[in-house]
């Protein structure tokens, strides 16, 4: 699925658990970040008595103002109670190093994938597993 820069969409709304896939390009700026904030608020909104799956595809992502992130720290914890996983598409230190710090200060945690597929994988696994 090819989606275009830094965008949320809802991939399942069927399912026990729906997935919000969040992608992310270039550098996240703090007006960017308010915006995809902004959706996903919209998207609790919408499903308040149900948890999330939340996709992070920060491959095409540079980097990120500091404020940005910690906008998105603080929608975390507003919604902790909401999210079921969450999951990191990157394999640059710096952008892993930030979901490291989100995961610390909002007490959630943040699983990291090298791609989209893996994370397929891992939910099969589970699933096979319960």
């Amino acid at each position: 699925m090819s989606l275009p820069s830094n965008e949320v969409v809802l991939l399942q709304k069927h399912k026990a658990t729906p997935i919000l896939l969040f992608t992310f390009q270039g550098e996240l700026s703090k007006h960017t970040a308010h915006t995809l904030i902004h959706k996903w608020n919209n998207f609790h909104k919408q499903y308040r008595t149900r948890r999330f799956i939340l996709i992070w595809d920060a491959t095409g992502m540079t980097g990120y103002d500091p404020a940005a992130r910690s906008q998105w720290q603080r929608m975390m914890k507003e919604v902790r109670d909401k999210i079921d996983k969450i999951y990191l598409v990157s394999d640059k230190r710096v952008i892993r190093l930030g979901a490291n710090l989100m995961s610390m200060f909002s007490k959630l945690t943040i699983k990291p994938v090298m791609s989209l597929p893996e994370i397929t994988e891992l939910e099969t696994q589970h699933t096979l597993a319960s």
